[in-house]
């Protein structure tokens, strides 16, 4: 029998409460499986999900960790991150999830952690744009492939906007201004 910790009580509570409650707001939301649909999707198509998400409210959820939340490929904090929202972004639901992790269809495609996500705000944040800010110290290496161990073609300094075609996939954004080529997603915020 596993022993409870006198900490872990509170914070299965809370937990369980926080779920709870997410989970009478949003009596509509049918568990469906995801669409089978690639990161790749065109930007243009990205925010009309996006509008219909804030049009109907049941699947739009903000993300509210210090930091932001790693996407994951799967429903574990052992598998591949895809990328990171930052905190305060609206995301997409595709159902409720299970096992403390919900799949999101937009701005990425994974699994975050349940706690990480409280219902959207009335006043919801206009759809994202095709501007994007690196957030990394000193800056950015640009690669040739979409792979980490791709050659190098450029670097994009720290707080430097660029302007990107689509969503990207696999957690790589392609970029073709100011230089040809792939940077790591979670290294991307919306510009302000």
């Amino acid at each position: 029998m596993k022993r409870i910790l006198s900490w872990q009580s509170p914070v299965a509570m809370v937990a369980s409460v926080g779920l709870a409650v997410v989970s009478m707001a949003t009596p509509s939301l049918a568990m469906q499986p995801a669409p089978a649909e690639s990161n790749s999707l065109n930007l243009s198509t990205q925010q009309e999900a996006y509008q219909v998400a804030q049009a109907t409210a049941d699947n739009c959820r903000q993300i509210r960790a210090t930091g932001g939340v790693t996407v994951r490929e799967e429903p574990s904090g052992e598998s591949e991150a895809v990328g990171e929202v930052l905190n305060g972004r609206n995301v997409t639901i595709v159902n409720r999830g299970a096992a403390g992790w919900v799949p999101i269809s937009a701005p990425l495609s994974g699994y975050v952690p349940a706690s990480f996500l409280i219902l959207c705000p009335d006043t919801a944040a206009p759809p994202p744009s095709n501007c994007r800010e690196v957030r990394a110290r000193p800056g950015l290496n640009v690669r040739r492939e979409p792979s980490i161990n791709s050659t190098v073609v450029g670097f994009l300094t720290n707080r430097q906007q660029i302007t990107i075609d689509n969503l990207g996939s696999a957690g790589w954004v392609a970029l073709n201004q100011p230089i040809d080529g792939y940077v790591a997603a979670r290294y991307l915020a919306y510009c302000p």
